[in-house]
């Protein structure tokens, strides 16, 4: 199918640019402070440089999405809007936002390359931001004793689990890992506000519960691959952004 096609391609650039690639894991760790150092402690990976690896996978797929965009950018450009006044073509070889020609590659190499101490330095930052957040949540959950609050404190433990699993920089992806940050934020603030009034988060939470089971259904129905595509995917992020609505 075209989701298993695109799902395989993708996988085959990233191992093509990781290859090309040498992530300057002493310059990352190095400038981290103490706190963001105790944050990653915490990472479901199992030790910091496979944090950093994971970082690096996402910075590459980043990178890959970038030289997409700019290519369809080039080609948007009407005719004589290119230097020497011709027309910007059919561009390099890009289909679905991956590379199919050597041109588009070594563009998605290009980028990766001018910028990726800095790239990888903001997500490894970015992901400790998270886990630290994380940290609080749960030490949060660990104070909730009210039996009221059962269904609360496991729905929130459960979504949390459910953000930072091993991996889950590249399952996010660089521009979202800003998003981690709020929805965690959200959860803490449930958590101080749950206690006030027991009855109207339980509400919330079923609307939560509702349309996650809407989604489930609507994923059992899929190709594992389609699964896996942005478009289904983004049902998964909307139901976070519910939550901060609802919750913060």
């Amino acid at each position: 199918t075209r989701d298993e096609q695109r799902l395989a391609m993708r996988g085959g650039v990233r191992r093509l640019l990781r290859l090309g690639t040498t992530p300057p894991l002493r310059y990352v760790v190095g400038v981290l402070d103490t706190r963001e150092k105790l944050a990653l402690g915490g990472a479901p990976h199992g030790s910091v440089p496979q944090l950093v690896e994971d970082a690096l996978t996402a910075c590459l797929d980043a990178a890959v999405d970038h030289a997409a965009a700019q290519d369809a950018a080039t080609r948007a450009r009407p005719a004589g809007s290119t230097p020497g006044g011709g027309s910007s073509g059919g561009g390099l070889g890009f289909h679905d936002g991956l590379p199919y020609t050597r041109a588009a590659y070594d563009l998605c190499a290009e980028i990766a390359a001018d910028d990726l101490g800095d790239a990888l330095l903001s997500a490894v930052r970015r992901s400790a931001t998270a886990l630290d957040l994380a940290t609080q949540v749960r030490t949060g959950l660990d104070h909730v004793s009210s039996p009221k609050l059962a269904e609360m404190r496991a729905d929130v433990a459960a979504q949390v689990d459910a953000l930072l699993p091993d991996g889950f920089i590249t399952r996010t992806g660089v521009t979202r890992l800003p998003d981690l940050a709020r929805y965690l934020r959200a959860a803490l603030r449930r958590i101080e506000a749950a206690p006030q009034d027991t009855g109207r988060d339980l509400l919330r939470q079923r609307e939560i519960e509702t349309v996650t089971a809407e989604w489930h259904e609507v994923l059992a129905l899929l190709h594992p691959a389609e699964r896996e595509s942005d478009r289904a995917q983004a049902l998964r992020w909307m139901i976070e952004e519910l939550r901060v609505n609802l919750f913060a």
